[in-house]
């Protein structure tokens, strides 16, 4: 166990703390289900809208083809 000086107190803390137990600053940030959770929303709406245009004028031009001649 190594002590690492606190970037917002100066005084020396754990390396495993998660927190200063001084002034209380984080000093992990932890990557947990909410976070994936909410790059995977963000994913899924990014794709659907770049792939919505594409899709409607795949749409229209299908039925442009076929019907509007």
């Amino acid at each position: 166990m190594a002590l690492i000086n606190c970037e917002e107190c100066g005084k020396e803390v754990s390396n495993k703390a998660n927190t200063c137990p001084h002034c209380g600053l984080p000093l992990k940030f932890e990557v947990g289900c909410g976070t994936y959770l909410l790059f995977f929303l963000f994913g899924i709406i990014f794709l659907y809208s770049s792939c919505k245009e594409m899709i409607t004028s795949q749409y229209n031009i299908f039925w442009e083809e076929r019907f509007i001649k």
